[in-house]
């Protein structure tokens, strides 16, 4: 919470929420590939990786 609040103000409110996202997506991708916290095992394909470099792509585009 610390880290949104100081954040908001040095690069705006949209660039804060498309970065939240973007990690909660992305830490799914972990857990999920290795079944951490109950969560069924899915491993991450080649398909995945290419959409999690288009989507950081996609962040620092809108961040910029």
């Amino acid at each position: 919470v610390f880290a949104i609040a100081w954040l908001i103000p040095q690069v705006g409110a949209g660039a804060v929420m498309i970065g939240l996202i973007a990690g909660q997506i992305l830490a799914g991708m972990v857990l999920s590939h290795f079944a951490m916290l109950g969560s069924p095992l899915k491993e991450v394909s080649m398909t995945n990786i290419i959409g999690a470099i288009v989507m950081m792509g996609g962040v620092l585009l809108a961040t910029r």
